[in-house]
């Protein structure tokens, strides 16, 4: 790739690839290519090039980047399930190379505690160990954990900051 004046001035194929946005708001993607032709005296004469619409490739080469990453996903995670001495060090390692696909920021893991009828944190990732001292116990119904404990179901809890919900006060405050 090279500037255009480049191309002129030194003889260097011209080869870009450029985003456009369209009059009715779309994006494309355009590749320009070109070449300069000169005289008997190396004097510019004239420039040839093609523009082409590769927004159906860009779409593919980025389907392509996806199914790469998680195939690598797919891989490391056989890999740890395969490989680890005991669930927490696999819970962690599996997280670790996960979270970029979840988008999530921390992750906990409470056992239930039958006989003082609580939850018990066994390992969390993403948190800081002085943060986790307000909840390493949590009765059953407190929080997001207590309740999905009480419910035997999954909570989805999304735009944490903004809501009201009591369930998710806990983890609102750590931002």
């Amino acid at each position: 790739t090279a500037c255009p004046l480049d191309c002129v001035e030194k003889g260097e194929a011209y080869d870009v690839e450029y985003r456009v946005k369209l009059p009715q708001g779309e994006t494309r993607w355009i590749r320009a290519t070109g070449k300069t032709y000169y005289n008997a005296q190396d004097q510019p004469i004239r420039f040839d090039g093609t523009t082409q619409d590769v927004s159906r490739q860009k779409v593919a080469e980025a389907e392509l980047r996806t199914q790469a990453g998680r195939q690598k996903l797919l891989w490391d995670a056989a890999a740890v399930l395969l490989t680890a001495a005991d669930p927490d060090t696999m819970k962690r390692t599996l997280y670790g190379k996960v979270i970029k696909y979840l988008g999530v920021d921390a992750y906990f893991n409470f056992m239930v505690d039958e006989a003082n009828a609580c939850l018990h944190l066994v390992s969390s990732v993403g948190m800081p160990e002085e943060a986790l001292q307000s909840f390493k116990k949590l009765s059953f119904g407190e929080a997001v954990c207590g309740t999905v404990a009480i419910r035997k179901e999954a909570i989805v809890a999304d735009h944490i900051q903004s809501s009201s919900d009591p369930i998710v006060q806990l983890i609102k405050g750590f931002g």
